[in-house]
């Protein structure tokens, strides 16, 4: 399954940064180093009031496939995750 590789039936976490996010839309995209990227919605962002990303923000994140793309769950922006 490559990028949405499991790790004992739960997906790997991964690290990698906003590339951009429309506030409007409720979603963007997010970078890992050498793959492409992932599409992420507002409803993977997994801190409560959180409901934007910044561009260039770093990121905590699982990749899953839905409705055939790869897409961004269980999305914490870090400083909030070692908060």
């Amino acid at each position: 399954m490559g990028a949405a590789a499991k790790a004992g039936g739960r997906a790997k976490k991964r690290t990698g940064t906003v590339v951009w996010y429309d506030r409007v839309g409720g979603f963007g995209f997010v970078r890992t180093e050498g793959e492409r990227d992932v599409f992420v919605r507002e409803s993977a962002i997994c801190v409560p009031g959180v409901r934007t990303l910044r561009a260039g923000e770093p990121v905590e994140f699982e990749i899953v496939r839905a409705q055939g793309r790869r897409e961004a769950r269980r999305l914490v922006p870090i400083q909030q995750r070692d908060a």
